[in-house]
């Protein structure tokens, strides 16, 4: 291996020397570096970057709070697994402390009404709503040293920023450059084997808010989409869509629909997730009330495929019952 001796933009000889070290790309190759395992399959990997983002409303915290304990206590929920655990650090911006407890209570007790056990333990809550002054600004080093303290002291292995918008604020959301403080620190956190889950909010036009850069060094980025008819009474009732996936192809990264809806046979929130609607019960959904009959003769289809689609809809309808809190 050769050394370079270069300085960041921030340093001088004066204060510190950092060593760096290339190496060709055969002695590269040859390198003993064990593959990546996930911690949330197949969204978040070990010194993974990832971004979850959609409208207001939609249920974007309820989705990172239920990472934060699927990656803490080893469970699984919606269609994603968990490989491998870590301690979590939850840093949230925006949420008063009563409504996140409330919402940490029932997605608990959800849970463990399915028989499975959170491990509260291995998630710490940087809560701005229960500080003395404001968060820093995690765009700035003064922001990214109160991270890294927190990170560092309580062996942190995943960081979740809830959301961009509060926690990572720049002076035009637009501006590429104005995300790159940010950018560098996100690399920073995944050389110390750190991954990162980036909550965010959907522009007017539907994609993530503000500079595409942010997706530059992302491995996963995920939509959560209104579905058709979605009203907000609904709550978090949503399409799940990986726009963005570097590890995983194919029928693991496909679009499904996901809803959090409380338990029918026992205490708090639970999640539920069936594939999108076909366009054939996209048409018999639109039809209503009308006779098997009627709507294999308006539609096209056969009588026996109409009838599949009304009892496959009738039993989704029957599981969503009771959605609203």
């Amino acid at each position: 291996m050769t050394e370079n001796q270069n300085l960041p933009d921030n340093t001088t000889p004066e204060t510190e020397e950092y060593r760096y070290t290339t190496c060709t790309m055969k002695a590269f190759c040859a390198l003993d570096i064990p593959p990546r395992e996930f911690l949330l399959y197949p969204v978040l990997a070990e010194k993974g970057l990832a971004m979850v983002y959609a409208e207001r409303g939609v249920g974007k915290t309820f989705v990172a709070l239920s990472m934060a304990m699927a990656i803490a206590s080893g469970v699984d929920f919606m269609r994603f697994s968990s490989k491998k655990t870590c301690k979590v650090l939850y840093i949230d911006g925006e949420m008063s402390a009563w409504e996140m407890q409330e919402r940490m209570k029932h997605l608990k007790s959800g849970f463990a009404s399915m028989g499975v056990s959170i491990n509260m333990d291995d998630i710490e809550i940087f809560s701005s709503d229960l500080q003395d002054w404001p968060i820093r600004n995690l765009s700035t080093p003064d922001g990214q040293e109160v991270a890294d303290n927190i990170v560092a002291s309580n062996n942190i292995g995943c960081v979740i920023i809830d959301n961009i918008s509060s926690l990572c604020s720049a002076s035009k959301e637009n501006d590429a450059d104005g995300w790159e403080p940010m950018q560098r620190w996100l690399i920073d956190l995944r050389r110390r084997k750190v991954s990162v889950l980036l909550v965010h909010h959907a522009g007017k036009g539907g994609n993530q808010r503000g500079t595409s850069k942010r997706e530059d060094v992302l491995d996963t980025v995920i939509s959560l989409k209104k579905r058709d008819g979605y009203h907000q009474k609904d709550g978090a009732k949503f399409n799940v869509v990986f726009e963005k996936s570097r590890a995983v192809h194919g029928n693991d990264v496909e679009a499904f629909q996901a809803m959090l809806c409380p338990n029918q046979y026992g205490d708090g929130l639970i999640w539920t997730v069936s594939p999108i609607q076909s366009d054939n019960e996209k048409k018999v959904q639109a039809a209503g009330n009308k006779s098997v009959r009627k709507i294999a003769k308006e539609t096209g289809m056969s009588k026996s495929t109409a009838q599949r689609m009304k009892k496959k809809l009738a039993k989704a309808e029957k599981i969503e019952e009771g959605a609203e809190f």
